[in-house]
């Protein structure tokens, strides 16, 4: 009886010591793109506004494979603030008629002022997206082709 109980403790514990944590997925600004600017300038942190429409199957396997990725997800977490910015909508006609996107999914990077850095235009793997937004990012340029801590990314 006393092995029994001992093994439920151990299988218990273990149950849950060894659950895998959550994965992240990327957190999207919720304010307007005029708040979003003031809060950049604020955290002094990069921006980066990604186009999309919820009739466009590119830029849904972007969100689903590419940006909600652990790694992608995680990082972009911790070093932009990212909008999403659907063209269906009143917002989204007005924050394109400043950018005049017309291909879709696209993804603009903007400095902490924002001026604006770099583009991704169309669906992109996951080490290509890495390796931009870690340029993109403001880490020293001699870091930025550093293997992520978990080696999930590699390099080309």
């Amino acid at each position: 009886m006393k092995k029994i109980f001992l093994f439920s403790i151990f299988c218990f514990l273990f149950s849950v010591f060894t659950k895998a944590s959550p994965p992240d997925t990327l957190r999207y600004f919720d304010g307007s793109f005029k708040s979003l600017k003031r809060e950049s300038v604020r955290l002094k942190q990069p921006y980066a506004l990604l186009f999309g429409a919820s009739w466009c199957a590119p830029c849904h396997a972007l969100q689903r494979d590419v940006l909600n990725s652990d790694v992608i997800a995680s990082f972009a977490n911790s070093h932009f603030l990212i909008k999403y910015v659907d063209l269906e909508s009143f917002e989204g006609l007005e924050v394109n008629n400043e950018f005049k996107i017309n291909q879709l999914p696209t993804m603009l990077f903007f400095d902490p002022s924002g001026k604006k850095i770099d583009d991704i235009v169309g669906l992109v793997e996951i080490n290509q997206m890495y390796k931009r937004m870690r340029i993109n990012s403001g880490i020293p340029i001699s870091r930025v082709y550093e293997t992520f801590s978990n080696d999930t990314i590699t390099e080309e």
